[in-house]
């Protein structure tokens, strides 16, 4: 019996608000864009934690996956991988970045962190619901990072390998407790000129 023949009627659920989540999240990217983006299908999982490489510190049981393939003035993927028994609300703002002349890695990084912010806050806005809790975030760490690692044993097993990975873990005090949730965001080059203002 595979894992998605035993998902309990908690995890269903916990998917059909995922899958609202990411439908919010899509919103949210096409309004960062600044055009329309069409979105595909958006695919939840629940595998099992040791398919995938920790990303920060032990992160124990199952993992939500949920999966957007973009297309259209944006391209790539988003993997949003927020454990089920945690959840975060992340509020942030998009600062306008309108930049003349050669845009440095240091710029790059800096856009992209702050899309991966609003992409994470919408997210987590959205399936905070499910939890009913209202969450208080930290400051969010980014990492940048090339196909290696952890993206490259995920994305093995996908065709189309993006050439570059964001990834954010947040810490968030819930009550009187702290939890961390990674989130993948996989950008074609093309979009991360895109999003520079050089496209």
């Amino acid at each position: 019996m595979n894992i998605r023949e035993i998902l309990s009627q908690k995890d269903e659920i916990y998917k059909a608000h995922s899958e609202d989540a990411a439908e919010k999240t899509a919103l949210a990217l096409s309004d960062i864009s600044g055009g329309p983006v069409s979105v595909g299908n958006s695919v939840v999982d629940v595998v099992e934690i040791g398919r995938i490489n920790n990303l920060y510190g032990n992160v124990n049981g199952r993992i939500s996956l949920v999966k957007l393939n973009v297309q259209g003035k944006l391209k790539g993927e988003i993997f949003l991988l927020p454990s089920s028994k945690d959840a975060e609300v992340l509020t942030t703002d998009l600062a306008s970045r309108r930049t003349h002349g050669e845009i440095s890695e240091d710029v790059k990084n800096s856009v992209l962190g702050e899309i991966g912010n609003i992409l994470a806050a919408t997210y987590i806005t959205a399936i905070g619901k499910y939890f009913g809790d209202i969450l208080m975030p930290s400051v969010p760490r980014l990492s940048f990072l090339e196909s290696s690692g952890l993206v490259q044993k995920y994305i093995s097993e996908n065709t189309d390998i993006p050439s570059r990975a964001l990834m954010i873990a947040c810490d968030f005090v819930v009550g009187n407790g702290n939890v961390r949730v990674p989130f993948l965001f996989l950008l074609k080059p093309d979009s991360i000129d895109t999003f520079t203002g050089k496209a």
